[in-house]
């Protein structure tokens, strides 16, 4: 059985058949007023002048930490990237010649499978918030 509180109003008024209790609650429209409260409450929350400070902050160093990330590390799905640190890095370390099974084969394997792609992604998002909270507790913009 369902909590009363779902199907009639914060009352609670004991009713005893499901047709009484549907139309209690459409009538009373609790939940949904709650929900428009919520709503209220969360936009005004949204239009704090601060708000835009953090977001934008997050925004802006998740976009460039991916770009860093999947641009200039190198291991794309098409291989390595011309003019990155992984070429730059095989052509001293390795030369002509990349040991099958080491770092570099496997990191070039999983960037060329696009396994790299959630990583950067996850990698991004978490230097993101991690600069959106210094944001915050340093009070920018307030």
């Amino acid at each position: 059985m369902l909590p009363s509180m779902l199907y009639t109003s914060f009352n609670y008024t004991h009713l005893s058949d499901y047709t009484s209790r549907i139309t209690h609650f459409l009538a009373d429209r609790s939940i949904f007023a709650l929900m428009s409260d919520w709503t209220y409450d969360f936009g005004a929350w949204l239009s704090q002048p601060y708000f835009l400070a953090i977001v934008m902050a997050w925004w802006i160093t998740f976009i460039v930490v991916l770009l860093l990330l999947s641009i200039f590390l190198g291991f794309n799905p098409v291989g390595i990237g011309g003019g990155t640190f992984a070429a730059a890095f095989q052509s001293c370390m390795y030369g002509g010649f990349t040991p099958a099974g080491g770092v570099f084969a496997t990191l070039t394997s999983l960037g060329m499978l696009g396994w790299m792609i959630p990583v950067h992604t996850g990698v991004s998002a978490v230097f993101a918030t991690a600069v959106a909270l210094v944001v915050w507790a340093c009070g920018i913009a307030r």
